[in-house]
């Protein structure tokens, strides 16, 4: 994996995006989500150019922040001054020492609403979110036969089981072998105590690397979290009865297009597609195909289209 003390890519775009209308790309939370990061690591403040050396106080080495941040120093200067930054005492070599009254090493979302900021309402900055930093690492994830707010609604899902299961805010990547083992803690069923059966389910991208884009492709097809071994144990089922020495990987028909797709080869030409709805649990009908025919179960799917079982998918 990459240097844990250098600052994830992820972070870096999002810093140096170019602010808008929306609260969450202001400088205040900018600031705070790198703080956030670094937390009282030494060495990652070096890398930043800012961190905390009390509860109340931290650092700015402003020439490495610009860099980091990709401003100019007038412009950073400016925004100290008008958002209610306080220098705290003379500066010590390239650090400079503020501190600012709503904000502290274990602050909350909600402490940004007294911050102020000339060019936007205060009341604005009660909707800052943190986990907002994660969203571009999730908008390259394509769902189907969702609609725009079930999409926000899955992702907010994914943020929040994401940061449960690492253990910590602001970790876009961890070990597989750790993502595993936290895993199996968190679903404690034997369907996960083979190794090989759950890493063909998570397909990282990145070989024994599971970051949080992954995550929601695993979630994607077998969510909601609750409902993973249900729906697993389904999906292996229509398969062949001795699965593990089936030539047939758990991959075999995942898609690449839509993350929630299923796909099958037909016997002639082209493909059957199968949706899993990824809010819908296993007690309501949570797979849908392409007509907009729904399934309570895949093995209802598998009856209802007994074609499919003569497809290269199931030899």
């Amino acid at each position: 994996m990459d240097d844990p003390h250098q600052i994830p890519q992820n972070i870096l775009s999002f810093v140096r995006s170019r602010s808008t209308r929306s609260e969450n790309t202001r400088f205040p939370y900018k600031l705070n989500v790198i703080l956030t990061w670094v937390g009282a690591d030494e060495e990652k403040s070096e890398n930043a150019g800012c961190g905390w050396i009390s509860h109340e106080e931290f650092f700015i080495d402003k020439s490495k922040l610009c860099e980091v941040m990709n401003v100019k120093l007038n412009t950073l200067n400016v925004n100290l001054k008008t958002l209610g930054f306080k220098q705290t005492r003379p500066r010590e070599g390239n650090k400079t020492y503020y501190k600012n009254d709503e904000m502290s090493f274990n602050s909350e979302n909600t402490t940004f609403s007294r911050i102020r900021n000339s060019r936007c309402k205060p009341e604005a900055l009660l909707n800052l979110q943190l986990p907002a930093v994660y969203l571009p690492c999730l908008e390259p994830l394509h769902l189907f036969m969702m609609d725009r707010k079930s999409i926000d609604q899955f992702k907010k899902c994914v943020i929040d089981k994401w940061e449960e299961l690492v253990g910590g805010k602001l970790i876009f990547a961890v070990p597989l072998k750790d993502f595993i083992k936290a895993l199996e803690i968190n679903l404690n069923d034997t369907l996960f105590t083979d190794t090989y059966v759950i890493q063909q389910a998570l397909v990282p991208r990145i070989p024994n690397v599971m970051d949080i884009f992954d995550f929601a492709v695993f979630l994607a097809r077998f969510g909601p979290f609750e409902n993973i071994q249900t729906k697993m144990n389904q999906y292996q089922g229509i398969f062949m009865s001795d699965f593990y020495f089936s030539s047939n990987s758990l991959s075999t028909s995942f898609s690449d297009t839509f993350h929630n797709c299923f796909r099958f080869s037909l016997l002639q030409v082209g493909e059957y597609h199968c949706y899993n709805l990824p809010l819908v649990s296993t007690t309501a009908y949570f797979l849908i195909d392409e007509d907009g025919i729904c399934y309570p179960s895949w093995s209802e799917m598998l009856q209802r289209n007994y074609f499919l079982s003569h497809t290269p998918n199931f030899q």
